[in-house]
């Protein structure tokens, strides 16, 4: 029961839509503003994919020290610096890209919640914004650990368009 309740309000937080027009791009922005008075602008987070009892969701961030993806786990694998995470997309191509740093780990009703930051050029960024991620995994390099999941039509649909809305609020 607590897992399940875990597991709804984190579903919860992760809800977004899917099919966002162009002219909706303005609802998955909100802006923080950091303990040093920095802004953040962020998308809404989306749930990738969720099994048992772990779950994957990113987010879209942009702050001055320039554009990033954090990735949300629950009762996932415990990233580092510059551990792997692997974007796969429906046509194969894979984009490896290294973690830049952790967030605290929290406890969420019991289980563990990681936040990890993986920095985004605008090469990887764009590549995001123009294909279907169909695949994900990520890789711990202290002990190989590795989780590899699929990210289902809905789920790819709203990253994707949350890509797009993150490269097009900057162009």
């Amino acid at each position: 029961m607590k897992y399940l309740l875990s597991t709804l309000l984190f579903s919860l937080m992760l809800f977004s839509t899917s099919n966002l027009s162009a002219q909706e791009c303005e609802n998955i922005f909100y802006t923080t503003v950091t303990q040093e008075g920095l802004h953040q602008t962020e998308t809404v987070k989306q749930l990738l994919s969720s099994k048992d009892r772990w779950f994957y969701g990113i987010q879209f961030v942009k702050n001055t020290n320039g554009n990033f993806a954090k990735l949300y786990n629950v009762e996932g694998i415990n990233l580092k610096k510059d551990d792997e995470i692997t974007f796969i997309d429906t046509n194969g191509k894979k984009v490896k890209l290294a973690f830049t740093n952790t967030e605290v780990i929290k406890n969420l009703d019991g289980n563990a919640y990681h936040e990890n930051y993986i920095k985004l050029n605008s090469k990887n960024l764009n590549w995001l914004s123009s294909q279907n991620i169909r695949t994900v995994s990520v890789k711990s390099a202290d002990t190989n650990e590795l989780r590899e999941f699929e990210v289902n039509a809905d789920r790819q649909q709203g990253f994707l368009n949350k890509a797009r809305c993150f490269v097009n609020s900057y162009n």
